[in-house]
C-alpha cells in the first residue's frame, strides 16, 4: 500500500489520472495538504483527501495510520514537511518524487543565477520591504542568513530520511546528492506522459502536420532562476519585430512579475506579453503551439513541460548549457540549441528547424515519454 503526499499542484492531477488509467487506485492513497483556511486551487480529482496542515485529523492520521503503508512518496520537498519527514516509521521505505526547486532549494540563492539576475536579486528584496534598504541591510542579511542555516539544517535531516531520489535526469540526482552528502538511490520515473500533458485528442493526420508559429516563449513561471534579464539582453541582439513574446508570470514572485514585466514592455514593447492569469491546458497548448521558438535561460531544470512539448511541437528550443535537461536531450539525440553559444550578433536564430529535424525530434521526445514508457517507469517506482 502507497500513500502519496502532496500539496495543491497543479501537475498532481495528471499523475492520479495515470493511476486510475492502470487501475491501481486501491493500493494508491493521495493525501493534499493545504494551510488553514485554503482552499485547492489546482487539484480537482476526487481521489484525495485534503487535510489541513497540523489539523487534529492531520495529527492523527500521521500517528495513527502510517503503519498501514509500505511506501510514502513525497510530491514535491515542501518545507511545510521538514519536521514530519523525519518521523516517518523506519519500516517505510520514502521516495522523493522529484519536482526541481524542492531540490535546489538546499543550493546557495543565487547558485543558478546569472550576471544581471544576481543584481537585480537584491532590488526585489528592496522593494517587497518598502523601507531604505541601506539602513536595515545588516539586519536583514543577518536574519536572512539565520533562516537559510536552520532551513538547510532541516531539509538535510529530512533528506536523511529518503530511500530513493525518483526523476527521469540522472545528472540532478548526482548534483543534489554530493550537494546534500548522503547515499540515496536513484529510481528513473516521468511524472506524466506527454500524451497525458499535451492530451492528444486529434486525428493522426492532424499530429502529423507540421507548423512553425511565429512567436516567442520566454522561461515558465515568475520565479528568478529563468533568468530573463540576461536573455532579454541577448535578444536585443535579434530582430524580434513583428513577433509576440509570450511570457508565462502566472505562478512564482509576484514583485519579480511586476519588474520583469515593466523591463520586458521596455526592451520590446508591445510585442511583450505577460501572461499572469492561471491558464486551461488546452488554452496554454494553443499558446505554445503559437511559439516556434522556445527560450529557458535557466541553469538548473526548470519547465521540463514547456520544453518536451515545445520541442514535439516542432519549435526551435534554446535552452542553458548549464542545465541538466539540455544535456538529457542532446544525449537522446535531440536537435535544441545553446542560449550562451547559439544566439551570436549578426546571425539570426529565427530560421526554424527543418522538417527532417522536426520529425527526429518528435520521434526521440515520443520514444522517451510516451504513455507505454511512462507507465512501465511508473510501475517500477510504485513498487520499488
Amino acid at each position: 500500500m502507497n500513500l502519496h503526499i502532496t500539496g495543491d499542484d497543479k501537475f498532481i492531477d495528471f499523475f492520479i489520472g495515470d493511476i486510475e488509467k492502470m487501475e491501481l487506485t486501491t493500493s494508491n492513497d493521495f493525501v493534499v495538504y493545504v494551510r488553514e483556511g485554503r482552499d485547492l486551487k489546482y487539484v480537482k480529482s476526487k481521489r484525495i483527501h485534503k487535510m489541513t496542515l497540523n489539523s487534529a485529523e492531520w495529527n492523527i492520521f500521521f500517528k495513527e495510520n502510517l503503519e498501514k503503508y509500505e511506501r510514502v512518496f513525497i510530491h514535491y520537498f515542501d518545507g511545510l514537511l521538514y519536521d514530519i519527514i523525519p518521523l516517518l516509521p523506519s519500516n517505510v521505505k520514502v521516495i522523493w518524487c522529484f519536482y526541481g526547486n524542492d531540490g535546489f532549494l538546499y543550493f546557495p540563492e543565487n547558485y543558478f543565477l546569472q550576471k544581471l539576475t544576481r543584481r537585480l536579486s537584491l532590488a526585489i528584496s528592496d522593494r517587497r520591504r518598502g523601507i531604505p534598504f541601506k539602513v536595515f541591510y545588516p539586519l536583514f542579511l543577518l536574519n536572512r542568513k539565520i533562516f537559510l542555516f536552520t532551513r538547510r539544517v532541516k531539509m538535510r535531516s529530512a533528506f536523511r530520511r529518503v530511500d530513493y531520489f525518483a526523476n527521469f535526469l540522472t545528472s540532478d540526482f548526482h548534483l543534489i546528492r554530493k550537494k546534500v552528502g548522503l547515499q540515496f538511490k536513484h529510481v528513473e520515473v516521468t511524472l506524466a506522459s506527454l500524451e497525458t500533458i499535451i492530451s492528444m485528442e486529434a486525428s493522426s493526420q492532424e499530429q502529423d502536420q507540421i507548423s512553425f508559429g511565429n512567436s516567442i516563449l520566454i522561461g515558465n513561471s515568475a520565479t528568478i532562476t529563468n533568468n530573463h534579464l540576461d536573455l532579454f539582453e541577448r535578444l536585443l541582439t535579434q530582430d524580434t519585430k513583428g513577433r509576440k513574446i509570450y511570457c508565462p508570470l502566472s505562478y512564482g514572485n509576484e514583485n519579480y512579475a511586476d519588474i520583469i514585466q515593466e523591463r520586458g514592455r521596455e526592451m520590446f514593447g508591445a510585442n511583450f506579453i505577460p501572461l499572469v492569469n492561471f491558464m486551461k491546458l488546452d488554452d496554454y497548448n494553443a499558446i505554445l503551439k503559437d511559439c516556434g521558438y522556445v527560450f529557458m535561460n535557466h541553469d538548473r531544470t526548470q519547465g521540463a513541460g514547456n520544453i518536451i512539448v515545445s520541442l514535439y511541437n516542432g519549435a526551435k528550443v534554446f535552452l542553458s548549457n548549464q542545465s541538466g535537461i539540455y544535456h538529457f536531450l542532446v544525449n537522446l539525440g535531440v536537435k535544441v540549441f545553446s542560449i550562451q553559444d547559439d544566439i551570436t550578433v549578426g546571425d539570426s536564430i529565427f530560421v526554424p528547424l527543418a522538417e527532417t529535424e522536426v520529425l527526429l525530434n518528435r520521434k526521440l521526445i515520443f520514444d522517451y515519454f510516451n504513455s507505454e514508457k511512462h507507465e512501465k517507469r511508473l510501475l517500477t517506482v510504485l513498487n520499488v
